[in-house]
């Protein structure tokens, strides 16, 4: 996952991607960390994704101009939209399906 500090690099990367996932993460975020690990995983079966992570303790800017106010919390962005968000309490088997279905459209 490719960190980023910054809103614009953000817009950037989901202007260049037709999938891009924004993981939303922190420091002293447990469930943040054994999240990331299983969703990098199910990531890495799918190269057409790009995935992204910011670090919304740190950069608190980021996080609110994409209304994340709670961590951990992914955005799934198709050709520039929001299509899916999902936080703590996510199911991986259920991610993973969405991911694949927006993929297939592709």
């Amino acid at each position: 996952m490719q960190s980023i500090t910054n809103q614009e690099e953000v817009k950037e990367q989901i202007k260049a991607h037709d999938l891009v996932v924004v993981y939303f993460t922190g420091s002293a975020c447990g469930a943040c960390e054994v999240i990331k690990e299983k969703v990098e995983n199910i990531l890495a079966k799918y190269p057409k994704i790009k995935a992204i992570e910011v670090n919304g303790e740190k950069y608190p800017e980021v996080a609110t101009s994409f209304e994340v106010y709670a961590l951990p919390l992914m955005i799934l962005f198709v050709q520039e939209r929001e299509s899916l968000r999902v936080g703590r309490n996510l199911d991986l088997r259920e991610f993973e399906a969405k991911l694949v279905r927006y993929i297939k459209m592709m």
